[in-house]
């Protein structure tokens, strides 16, 4: 697993794309480090609108933006 790959972190999840296709980490909320052995698929059907636009927004800036066109301060 790449462990520099650009993700964004909603509800307590790091959201990046992996081949292309939307997955989910678990955050730990105490330190912030991620569980990379929880991997989930971004389930889509069971999120009520508000939770959907929030994750649909993560996966889109993931795919517009790269690692290189981000500059975090």
């Amino acid at each position: 697993m790449d462990h520099d790959l650009m993700y964004v972190v909603v509800n307590g999840e790091a959201i990046m794309l992996e081949n292309g296709t939307p997955v989910s980490y678990l955050v730990d909320y105490d330190d912030g480090t991620i569980d990379w052995t929880s991997q989930d698929t971004v389930d889509w059907e069971d999120m009520l609108p508000d939770e959907y636009k929030v994750y649909k927004s993560a996966i889109d800036f993931l795919h517009t933006h790269s690692p290189s066109t981000v500059f975090l301060k």
